[in-house]
């Protein structure tokens, strides 16, 4: 799987409680690997926000139970802690009006 697939648009069927599916609306799948035999899913993601390893745990159990899966895992990374500085506004400047001005002025 070389693509990069919006959470909801793979697992279109999916309605995990209100904090999960916020926290997965913009959660992008990077890789899946399913493994028939095993009955087993992996799946590689990146999240904006950091999730706790209760949300992961339930998560997977919630992906589990409705695939009829005995184990799926999750390689989550945030880009909370991949890209620290996102979260802080740097690079970001403020004008005048107090809009947020991203790259450089137009003039």
């Amino acid at each position: 799987m070389a693509q990069k697939i919006p959470f909801f648009e793979l697992f279109s069927d999916f309605s995990p409680e209100f904090e999960l599916r916020v926290l997965l609306n913009t959660a992008i799948v990077t890789n899946m690997v399913l493994e028939p035999e095993q009955r087993a899913m992996t799946l590689d993601m990146t999240v904006h926000e950091q999730v706790s390893d209760a949300a992961q745990t339930a998560l997977e159990q919630l992906l589990a139970r409705q695939y009829e899966l005995s184990r799926v895992t999750l390689n989550i990374k945030s880009t909370a802690v991949a890209f620290p500085d996102l979260q802080k506004g740097a690079g970001r400047r403020i004008d005048e009006g107090g809009r947020v001005i991203m790259g450089r002025e137009i003039k």
